[in-house]
């Protein structure tokens, strides 16, 4: 459990297994991957970007101008054109950080493939709320990637591990005949969110289901031009998970967003640490025509200044890619929910 310097409430993290230090966290997630790049180096392979909707493109770019960025590209604006407002996602309760990331991330991947790629598959759902989710269901994935790494109690998964379950399992539909929880996409009830993370019973009633829609892609972020290609060409925002903690700097002085919200601006806290991953939503410009990162984080609407999300000056990130695992949401093979 960590805080939030923006927050007073303990927040709940979950990268790697309780008992890890940082090196060892760093020197698990290097075996998955590398097990996941011999195994499947098909999987691990950028694939080729594909054309744009140039009306969605425009759609976005003018409610990302509104907000007084300049150029770039966020996720969270996908949604936004669709549905009139940005995703009220649940926080995060248990240590599913890496589950809890992931399905956000997935969610506006889905859209951005049907909406801005022109992919004629269907989306999983046509709201945030209940069984018509448009993001995964939770505990499955998060299942899905502990199940690889055989672990089998306690809270936590690896980043790379994680995407691999995508990949193998494939991702749920909150939709799927006989699934029961509390929530979607992910339980409030923290015992039963364990339960699915440490037994393979639950998993296995619907893992025919998943199957059928399946992460295909993936892709080892390392530095920031690498990012800037994946995120803001390719349109694939990525989880980042690492030992970095982060806390206000300050509001910045002409930044506001087109509600009149003035835009924090965050920096590492060097005197704490969150084991923890959080996703890169974002590789803007700014209105002072400097580059910025957003970052999304699975803590609830409140979690920060500005919401569920904080920014950092590019050049902080570039620091973090050398201190964290990040690994990309790629192309999604989505299939038709209404015949299965």
């Amino acid at each position: 459990m960590t805080t939030d310097n923006s927050t007073s409430m303990l927040k709940p993290t979950g990268w790697g297994e309780e008992y890890q230090n940082v090196a060892e966290k760093f020197a698990t997630e290097q075996k998955h991957f590398q097990m996941i790049a011999e195994s499947d180096p098909d999987f691990v392979t950028r694939r080729a970007a594909r054309k744009e909707n140039v009306e969605m493109v425009k759609s976005v770019k003018d409610l990302m101008v509104a907000d007084g960025i300049v150029s770039g590209f966020s996720a969270r604006y996908v949604e936004k054109v669709i549905f009139g407002k940005h995703f009220d996602f649940k926080e995060q309760r248990i240590g599913s950080c890496i589950s809890s990331g992931g399905l956000r991330m997935m969610a506006r991947r889905s859209l951005i493939e049907v909406f801005m790629l022109n992919d004629p598959e269907d989306i999983l759902g046509t709201s945030i709320v209940g069984v018509d989710n448009i993001a995964p269901f939770g505990p499955y994935s998060y299942r899905a990637g502990r199940r690889l790494a055989n672990m089998n109690s306690g809270d936590g998964s690896y980043c790379s591990i994680h995407v691999k379950g995508a990949n193998q399992f494939g991702i749920l539909p909150c939709s799927t005949k006989g699934l029961i929880s509390d929530d979607f996409p992910e339980p409030q009830d923290m015992a039963l969110y364990r339960k699915w993370g440490n037994t393979n019973s639950l998993m296995d009633q619907f893992s025919n289901i998943g199957k059928l829609y399946k992460l295909l892609e993936t892709e080892l972020i390392k530095d920031v031009d690498q990012a800037k290609i994946v995120l803001v060409e390719q349109k694939k925002p990525f989880m980042i998970c690492s030992m970095w903690a982060f806390k206000p700097d300050y509001q910045h002085p002409t930044w506001k967003l087109a509600d009149g919200t003035p835009v924090w601006i965050y920096k590492r806290d060097t005197a704490t640490s969150w084991a923890h991953n959080m996703s890169v939503d974002g590789i803007i410009t700014g209105p002072d025509n400097k580059e910025y990162v957003l970052i999304e984080n699975s803590w609830g609407m409140n979690a920060h200044k500005n919401g569920p999300y904080f920014i950092i000056p590019i050049n902080t990130y570039d620091t973090w890619c050398k201190n964290s695992e990040q690994q990309s949401i790629g192309e999604i093979d989505l299939v038709n929910i209404s015949s299965v």
